[in-house]
């Protein structure tokens, strides 16, 4: 999985759409030092779990960019977006004075949507229903297969699902060639 973990598209185009979405923060697996108490199982507050933001850009092609945030900020989208944004594309997002601001930093084309006040489309063709999608059949893969998955995994499960999804298949080969691109930059151990 980190073979694929950083197989982005290395460029949107065309239309993009940008939007973030909330995975709740998850420990799953980990038996020590855990940085909270211990919950048992059906007493779970989801309400006092902490969200961690995970930021997916994504053009009509297919093609995805993603990761996870540590906040909200255009620094932190511009952390992952910077060089992934053809100048002439013209990127779709909610109303956000980070989307703005990321915008202007990057140069591109902005096409805000304030869908809090009902207005979802603009001009029959900006939306953001791929990214949504996308965040959709995010969420029930992790949680309806593998019934969540750990914080600090979730790299690695945001890389195979853009694998499943993007442009390029994922074929056996495909994903041979990646593992051994992955072991050639890994040092050996004699473990």
């Amino acid at each position: 999985m980190q073979a694929i973990e950083h197989d982005q598209a290395p460029e949107l185009g065309g239309i993009a759409e940008i939007d973030e979405t909330f995975f709740r923060e998850s420990f799953k697996g980990q038996r020590k030092g855990l940085p909270r108490p211990a919950r048992k199982r059906g007493s779970d507050k989801k309400s006092e779990c902490r969200k961690v933001p995970v930021m997916v850009a994504r053009d009509r092609n297919c093609h995805t960019v993603d990761g996870i945030l540590d906040n909200e900020s255009a620094d932190e989208l511009c952390r992952h977006l910077n060089g992934r944004i053809n100048i002439e594309t013209v990127v779709c997002a909610d109303a956000s004075l980070a989307h703005e601001k990321l915008a202007r930093k990057l140069g591109f084309t902005f096409k805000e949507l304030v869908t809090s006040s009902g207005k979802r489309v603009l001009d029959g063709i900006f939306h953001l229903q791929h990214v949504n999608a996308y965040h959709g059949h995010l969420k029930g893969w992790i949680e309806g297969i593998f019934h969540g998955v750990a914080t600090k995994y979730l790299p690695h499960y945001l890389g195979w699902r853009r694998a499943l999804t993007g442009i390029q298949t994922l074929t056996p080969d495909r994903l041979g060639n990646k593992i051994m691109e992955f072991l050639r930059f890994q040092p050996l151990s004699a473990t």
